[in-house]
């Protein structure tokens, strides 16, 4: 992998590594769906990425959450819920509520600022019906979204289309990424407010004074088979030079360990995510730590320590 291709996959979330709350009380779990986009806009895909990474920093900033990433498959679309139910009886954490956020058409007014909206919907994951739904709104001037952003084609073949769009410098502090932000935090403060109406199911982090080795292995499950071409960044380290016939062994301190993995050997026709986020907590205490994400034939992953 070159440099290039790795700094692409480093800078897709940058806000990441926000430290766990140390709360040792009970937590909302919060599964974060990836979010959508149907902006109808140039930068609409790459903010759409980044707001997944601002959700989930939102919610691991606030003691009384537990954020966990969700990974339905490319064919995910927020309109149908049915599966949410399913699937989340395949996941290794309960999970108290599912947030499935849509990053929808801005509004242009002749005069003034461009108005972005998020759309959240507050799932019940027995069931997939809606909970709750807000819209959240930022202002941004229509030159800074397009012009600030600084759009840099790479023709890396890194994602499906062939090339990605990278921001020419840390986008949370461009206008674009502050209105992302802002889209972001109001997302989870509407959580938060109905957070009277939840269970808490999360259990507190086991202690980061330990590290251990771990391992990884990928499965796609309908073809019996394993991945043996993947890029992993772990806790913004680039592992992918580490992998050894489709198993990476590392040390890692005991804490969630969040992971991005870029699938490069999916069978054909397989509807992959671009991106897959993953945040399974280690725990140093067991004998063995051999961790397997499963591949469904929707592209939707789930995992479990083994």
């Amino acid at each position: 992998m070159n440099r290039t291709t790795r700094c692409i996959l480093a800078a897709a979330f940058p806000i990441l590594l926000c430290a766990a709350s140390p709360a040792q009380q009970a937590k909302i779990v919060v599964g974060i769906l990836p979010t959508y986009d149907t902006s109808g806009q140039s930068y609409g895909g790459p903010v759409s990425q980044m707001l997944t990474g601002m959700l989930y920093q939102s919610f691991a900033s606030n003691p009384r959450f537990q954020p966990v990433f969700l990974n339905p498959g490319g064919l995910y679309d927020p309109s149908t819920t049915s599966w949410v139910a399913e699937y989340a009886q395949t996941l290794n954490t309960p999970i108290d509520v599912v947030l499935a956020t849509t990053f929808i058409e801005p509004e242009t007014p002749k005069h003034g600022d461009l108005i972005l909206h998020l759309r959240s919907a507050e799932l019940d994951p027995k069931t997939g019906d809606a909970i709750q739904t807000t819209t959240g709104n930022a202002p941004l001037k229509d030159r800074s979204a397009m012009l600030d952003y600084g759009f840099t084609y790479i023709p890396t073949g890194y994602f499906n289309s062939g090339a990605i769009y990278q921001p020419s410098r840390n986008f949370p502090k461009q206008p674009l990424g502050r209105a992302s932000l802002e889209l972001a935090r109001q997302s989870a403060e509407a959580v938060a407010q109905s957070a009277s109406k939840l269970t808490a199911s999360g259990v507190p982090p086991p202690s980061k004074a330990a590290s251990c080795k771990m391992s990884l292995k990928i499965n796609y499950v309908e073809k019996h088979a394993i991945s043996k071409s993947y890029n992993c960044i772990i806790n913004e380290k680039d592992e992918s030079l580490g992998i050894k016939e489709g198993i990476l062994e590392v040390d890692e301190p005991a804490a969630p360990v969040l992971m991005q993995i870029k699938l490069n050997d999916a069978p054909y026709k397989l509807p992959k995510q671009e991106l897959y986020l993953f945040d399974p907590t280690l725990d140093c205490s067991r004998s063995s730590n051999r961790l397997e994400i499963n591949i469904g034939p929707a592209g939707e992953a789930s995992y479990k320590w083994k």
